[in-house]
């Protein structure tokens, strides 16, 4: 993570999506390990929550990448908020 101080705001909807990012994450692994035995490729809704954790991953690492490739404060922000609204997160205007 970069050097340049950050706006608070920005710490707190950082904060927000990985939080909402954790726990979608921790949901789907509960789902998984609870899940029954599946025949391998053959299973699509054990298949489709892999995918699902791996869509989260994938997002928990864009939130990573908003914040340390932003130029400034309000650049972060905008990202954030960019990711914030894919992801379905509401945020404040």
């Amino acid at each position: 993570m970069s050097s340049r101080p950050k706006d608070r705001s920005i710490d707190t909807l950082k904060a927000e999506i990985d939080a909402y990012l954790e726990r979608e994450r921790q949901s789907v692994e509960k789902r998984i390990r609870r899940y029954p035995p599946p025949i391998p490729a053959c299973d699509a809704q054990f298949n489709f929550l892999l995918e699902e954790r791996d869509r989260l991953c994938r997002q928990t690492a864009a939130l990573a990448e908003a914040i340390d490739n932003a130029p400034n404060a309000r650049a972060a922000a905008k990202a954030l908020a960019a990711l914030a609204k894919q992801i379905g997160i509401p945020t404040r205007a």
